[in-house]
Order: structure tokens, then C-alpha cells, then sequence
């Protein structure tokens, strides 16, 4: 075992924190965009025209298949194609999905739920620039491995280590595990 293995793992748990805070924070977060959506009542509004959407793309690629059978006329096909362009909003929810992304939301619970995510992954960030520093800072992979499992790390996936050390820098524990994995 190397000290750049334990480096490499640091960077591997960290993606793994950041991930696990992203992927609950986003469903949190989507969950008050559909609360919203349905409070205002658009979630009806939309699905109608989800269905004309989803019929005018049935029509359009008929319409497309005629004119290509058609040898007087030459219908360009890709970006700037009409069914290419529709077939980005059909589907089951595509359309709201596609509203539901693009829309900027001021005021209310939403921005504060993306103000909350971003400072929990800015926190796990932080915590982890520490534990890389201290982990930089020992000149061997023995040391940096008992600093590891001295945080709370579980190395087994890298070496099993032996007994621990005191930590060097103050951490918020909390902010490193925060997927529940710490291997």
C-alpha cells in the first residue's frame, strides 16, 4: 500500500459523500418543484398538452415518412428537423420535466432547499480538504493510514490497518460520512 493509494481512496469516499448529499438533497428539491407545480394547478395544464405534444410528434413523423417516400421533394433530416425538435418533449412527462428544469424559482421553500444543499456539499467538501491536507502532510502511507481510521475511515477496501492516532485537525465527522459509506 502507498501513501497515493490512501490519497486516491480519500478522493474516491469523498465522491461517494458528495454524491450521496447530492442525489437526497435533488430529491428533496424535486419533490417541492412537483408541491409547487400541483399547487398552482399546472400539473393538469401541462399534462393536456403533453398528449397534444405526443399526438402532434405522431402526426409530424407520419408526415416526415410521406415526404421522404416523395422524390419531388427533399425534406432535410436532423437538427433543424421539426421531428427532431418535438422529440424532445414527448414522452410520458417530458414535457414537465423540461419545465420543471429550465424554470428559475424566486422566492419560496426551493431556493432555500438548493442554498441547503449547496452549503451541505461545500461542508463535506471543507472536511475533506483537511483530511487530504493532514493526510498530505505524514510522511508515510503507515502514518496517513492510522490518521485515517483515527477519523472514522474504513481502509480495509485499501490495507487493514493497526491501532490509531490522535486526530491533528478539528473535523466535523459528521460531514465526511454523510452516504453512510465510509469505505
Amino acid at each position: 500500500m502507498k501513501k497515493r493509494d490512501l490519497m486516491d481512496f480519500i478522493d474516491m469516499v469523498e465522491q461517494k459523500a458528495v454524491n450521496s448529499v447530492t442525489e437526497r438533497h435533488n430529491k428533496i428539491i424535486i419533490e417541492a418543484k412537483e408541491d409547487l407545480f400541483e399547487k398552482n394547478g399546472y400539473n393538469e395544464r401541462i399534462k393536456k398538452i403533453q398528449r397534444q405534444v405526443n399526438t402532434m410528434q405522431s402526426e409530424v413523423q407520419n408526415l416526415i415518412l410521406d415526404l421522404h417516400e416523395n422524390t419531388e421533394i427533399n425534406y432535410p433530416t436532423g437538427h433543424y428537423d421539426l421531428l427532431y425538435r418535438l422529440n424532445e418533449y414527448t414522452g410520458k412527462s417530458n414535457l414537465k420535466e423540461k419545465l420543471s428544469y429550465t424554470s428559475k424559482y424566486n422566492g419560496g421553500q426551493i431556493p432555500l432547499l438548493i442554498n441547503d444543499k449547496e452549503k451541505e456539499i461545500q461542508g463535506v467538501k471543507e472536511n475533506y480538504a483537511k483530511v487530504r491536507y493532514v493526510s498530505q502532510s505524514k510522511t508515510c502511507a503507515k502514518d496517513v493510514a492510522e490518521y485515517l481510521e483515527a477519523v472514522g475511515f474504513d481502509i480495509s477496501s485499501v490495507r487493514a490497518g493497526d491501532d490509531c492516532v490522535a486526530l491533528a485537525v478539528k473535523l466535523d465527522k459528521s460531514k465526511l460520512f454523510v452516504c453512510g459509506d465510509n469505505k
